[in-house]
C-alpha cells in the first residue's frame, strides 16, 4: 500500500486552502490542533517515521534564520506556480529567485 503525501497534504478535508502558500497555518493553535494529526506527514508517522526528523526541522530552523538575516528572496514575477509530484515535492521545473543582501 502506498499513501499519497502530496494528495493528503492537498486535501481539503484537512487543509482551509490547501493551494496557497500560507507557512502561519502551521502557527495558529486552534487550526493547528483541530487538524488530523496524520494530516501532515512530511517524515512519514507511526513507529517507522523518519528517525531525523526531529534534526531536520531544527536544522531548517537554525539555516533559514541564519539566511534571512542577512539576505531577501523574491521570486521571479514571470514564474508560474506548479508542483511536480513525485517521491518529493518540488517546484515544477526549478525556481528563479533573486538573492539580495540586507
Amino acid at each position: 500500500m502506498i499513501l499519497s503525501c502530496f494528495s493528503l497534504h492537498y486535501n481539503e478535508r484537512y487543509w482551509k486552502e490547501p493551494n496557497r502558500f500560507r507557512p502561519a497555518r502551521f502557527l495558529n493553535k486552534e487550526e493547528d490542533q483541530a487538524r488530523h494529526k496524520a494530516s501532515f506527514i512530511p517524515f512519514s508517522i507511526g513507529p517507522r517515521d523518519c528517525i531525523g526528523k526531529v534534526f531536520a526541522m531544527n536544522e531548517a530552523m537554525i539555516v533559514l534564520s541564519a539566511l534571512l538575516k542577512h539576505f531577501t528572496f523574491e521570486l521571479s514575477p514571470s514564474y508560474k506556480i506548479g508542483i511536480d509530484p513525485g517521491t518529493t515535492n518540488r517546484p515544477f521545473g526549478g525556481m528563479p529567485i533573486k538573492i539580495s543582501l540586507r
